[in-house]
């Protein structure tokens, strides 16, 4: 159906893919997925990239994006945006002031302000 935000796990076009190898490319795969529309995939190999390559600070900004996407989404907002923005927070902080980390985080901040203003 058109109103499901998770297309179907096990119509993986990637059968090779394992979210627990460390030597995948999870962050690649995460961008695969997210331009498939597969909000959940893409946000699983987000965590993967993260879990197994922690010290990425472009992983977290993935992992906050995809975060952000799927609550914009409606789906689960506010654990989605919490998550969200602690991504983008570890990212801040790896980078030392990343433009694009910085600006994402601003965003997110705000998102979360209106919610709890209303």
């Amino acid at each position: 159906s058109g109103s499901n935000l998770y297309s179907n796990p096990n119509d993986n076009s990637n059968p090779s893919y394992d979210l627990d190898d460390p030597t995948a490319a999870h962050r690649a795969e995460g961008i695969r997925r997210d331009g498939e529309g597969d909000w959940k995939g893409a946000l699983e190999s987000f965590q993967a990239a993260c879990r197994h390559n922690p010290d990425d600070a472009g992983g977290f900004n993935d992992l906050g994006v995809a975060n952000m996407r799927v609550a914009l989404k409606g789906h689960e907002i506010e654990h989605h945006l919490k998550a969200s923005r602690a991504a983008y927070e570890l990212s801040a902080e790896m980078t030392g002031g990343d433009e694009n980390v910085k600006a994402n985080l601003v965003r997110v901040r705000c998102i979360c302000n209106m919610m709890t203003a209303t």
